[in-house]
């Protein structure tokens, strides 16, 4: 059980069970030592104190999915000799060796290493539905868009 919030009562408990139970893709013998380490890492992007429009389990999915994209690109390290650098192959080759990737359009440098990985995408769509705020026309409040 992780929590990072030492000023505040309110705080979402998440732990490693869970978190596979979430993303089963991540049980097994690479990930076991890695989880605990990454998860305690996604605390300090994201804090476990519970406020806010990010609240209850909408921030432990926030955690869980920044603890999987920390995963996803540490394995990419391990396995490329790179540092993630990259993102979504868009279409590969194995004659003469040639990949392509998607192009993310007009990204902060947080949204873009975000987009990094399905989990950081999936991640900026749940930060952006939940930080929009309706606006209103003309001044009346029944015509919210």
């Amino acid at each position: 059980m992780l929590n990072n919030c030492n000023n505040c009562n309110n705080n979402v408990v998440v732990n490693i069970d869970k978190f596979i139970a979430q993303f089963p893709e991540f049980n097994d013998d690479v990930y076991n030592s890695l989880i605990p380490v990454y998860l305690k890492r996604a605390l300090t992007f994201c804090s476990a104190c519970n406020f806010g429009r990010l609240k209850n389990y909408k921030r432990i999915l926030a955690i869980y999915l920044l603890t999987a994209h920390l995963l996803t690109l540490s394995n990419q390290t391990n396995n490329n000799g790179n540092s993630g650098q990259g993102g979504i192959v868009g279409s590969a080759s194995v004659g003469d060796v040639s990949i392509s990737y998607v192009q993310i359009p007009n990204l902060d440098k947080f949204d873009y290493w975000l987009s990094l990985t399905p989990y950081g995408l999936q991640l900026i769509a749940l930060l952006e539905i939940l930080s929009s705020v309706p606006f209103y026309i003309g001044g009346s409040y029944e015509r919210v868009l």
